[in-house]
């Protein structure tokens, strides 16, 4: 008898783990989010700092950086994807339930995590092209070459790349924490403020923390940013404009970098502003993502430039280019998506587009367009088929 009532418990507890709740697989989604992003930044960090040009490019970085995604993606389907731990089936959690109806990943800024969601399994990637365009993102503005100067600046530059990735693993430290406690039912209140009464006041001190560091190694004798002493941007080889990006809080980055104390505000700034970012992608339960964290912009979804046939990528270039003309950037790995650094003040009409639907062998054809309006995911959807029919 006791041989049975073990087996029993042994069934059930087996049983529950694998019926995971919506609740249970945001949590996880939650934590293995904060874990990939954390994770990155400091791979992604430590790599630039043994001043390797190209961190995706490195072996031991690139293996670290997928060995953490992997790990997002098992907690997932452990978590999210039924019984049989199998994403796209019956047994999944409902993409409602988990705040993920949308149907579309949010992107970031203007960079390429734009893919489909139609099961928990899609989550995963789209988090994970977050946490890397995030990552990459810091690089971009952190990354200089002064291995080839003077010790002082070699020192500089280790300390600003140091640091300005661990303040994004801060942050994300702090926000997991104020977003457990939410799951948890101890407040109803959005992360970081008002939050748990806690993450405000640790990335306060994060921010404090790397700006003294930061201000420490590179400020001089004095060991201060302010003073005539202070190594200079442009010596370091930092960009003389900071990024034009906005923290979810509303605090604008960008403007000049002329002196080490725009710098230091620069890089925590926007710091700031991925760490956030890449936070709030993950919580679309409790959170609708900022629209600071995606640029406003206009997806072309088919056709797309890249295509192998070569009246749809005529088609998707047309279209791409009439959007270009108002003012946007074509980015992404397809070049399809337009961003506007500057929203459109108002309603705008692009210029007309040549759209090619040929004949086959003498019958009608069709094609169809799809694209939508971009805000964070896809707000506005258009779809448009057009048919050629033969001369009667």
């Amino acid at each position: 008898m006791r041989r049975v009532v073990t087996l029993l418990v042994v069934s059930i507890a087996t049983a529950r783990g694998a019926g995971a709740s919506p609740q249970a697989c945001r949590e996880a989604i939650l934590l293995a989010t904060a874990r990939h992003d954390q994770t990155t930044a400091k791979v992604i960090g430590f790599c630039q700092q043994r001043h390797i040009a190209d961190c995706d490019g490195d072996a031991r970085a690139a293996a670290k950086i997928a060995r953490a995604a992997g790990k997002l993606q098992s907690s997932i389907t452990l978590r999210c994807c039924g019984p049989d731990r199998i994403c796209g089936t019956a047994g999944d959690d409902a993409l409602d339930a988990l705040g993920w109806g949308a149907g579309f990943c949010p992107n970031l800024d203007r960079g390429d995590c734009n893919a489909l969601i139609s099961s928990p399994g899609d989550i995963g990637p789209c988090l994970a092209c977050i946490g890397h365009t995030a990552a990459n993102d810091l690089v971009t503005l952190t990354a200089v070459s002064a291995s080839s100067g003077s010790d002082a600046l070699a020192r500089c530059a280790n300390v600003i790349a140091k640091e300005s990735s661990g303040l994004v693993a801060r942050t994300s430290k702090a926000l997991l924490a104020c977003w457990k406690a939410r799951e948890a039912g101890r407040h109803t209140n959005p992360c970081p403020a008002p939050g748990d009464g806690k993450a405000a006041g640790a990335i306060a001190a994060a921010v404090a923390r790397t700006q003294a560091s930061i201000c420490k190694t590179c400020g001089g004798p004095d060991r201060a940013c302010g003073g005539v002493d202070d190594l200079a941007p442009a010596v370091l080889g930092y960009p003389a404009t900071c990024p034009a990006v906005t923290d979810p809080d509303g605090s604008a980055c960008g403007g000049a970098i002329s002196t080490l104390s725009d710098l230091v505000d620069c890089v925590t700034c926007v710091a700031g502003h991925l760490a956030e970012c890449t936070d709030h992608a993950a919580v679309p339960a409790f959170l609708a993502y900022p629209p600071e964290c995606a640029a406003p912009g206009y997806q072309v979804r088919k056709p797309v430039p890249t295509s192998k046939d070569p009246t749809d990528a005529a088609n998707a270039a047309a279209l791409v280019k009439v959007l270009t003309a108002l003012g946007g950037t074509a980015t992404g790995t397809k070049h399809n998506d337009v961003h506007f650094a500057t929203p459109l003040a108002a309603q705008a009409c692009t210029g007309f587009a040549a759209i090619e639907v040929p004949l086959r062998k003498g019958q009608a054809t069709q094609k169809t367009l799809r694209g939508c309006g971009e805000l964070g995911t896809c707000q506005d959807n258009d779809r448009l088929k057009l048919r050629c029919l033969p001369a009667s």
